[in-house]
C-alpha cells in the first residue's frame, strides 16, 4: 500500500516537473517570438527613419540649389548692374574726352590765326 502511495506521489512529482518543462519551453518559445517581433519592429522603425531623413536631405537639397540658384541670379543681375553703369560712364568720359578735343582743336585753330 505504501509503495502505492509512493508511486502515486513519484507519478505526481514527474506529472509536475512535465508540466513545468512544458511551461519554461512555452515561455521560452513565447519570449523568443516576441524577441523576433521586436526586432521586426525595430527594423520597420529603422527603414521608417531612414527613408524620412532621406526624404528630408533631398528636401534640403532642393532648398539649397534653389537659393543657390537665385543668389546666382542676384549676383547676374548685379553684374549686368555694373557693366550698365561703367558702359555709361564710359560713354560720358569719353563725350567730354571729345568735347575736351574739340576745345583744344578750336583753341589751336585760334591761336594759328
Amino acid at each position: 500500500h505504501e509503495s502505492n502511495e509512493e508511486k502515486k506521489k513519484e507519478d505526481k512529482a514527474e506529472q509536475e516537473r512535465q508540466i513545468a518543462q512544458a511551461l519554461e519551453q512555452s515561455r521560452q518559445e513565447q519570449e523568443s517570438k516576441f524577441q523576433a517581433f521586436l526586432a521586426e519592429e525595430r527594423e520597420k522603425q529603422r527603414k521608417a527613419t531612414e527613408k524620412s531623413l532621406e526624404e528630408e536631405r533631398l528636401a534640403c537639397q532642393e532648398r539649397l540649389q534653389e537659393a543657390l540658384a537665385a543668389e546666382v541670379d542676384r549676383g547676374r543681375a548685379r553684374l549686368e548692374e555694373a557693366r550698365i553703369e561703367a558702359a555709361e560712364r564710359l560713354s560720358e568720359e569719353r563725350q567730354n574726352h571729345e568735347a575736351a578735343l574739340a576745345a583744344v582743336r578750336e583753341e589751336e585753330k585760334r591761336l594759328a590765326q
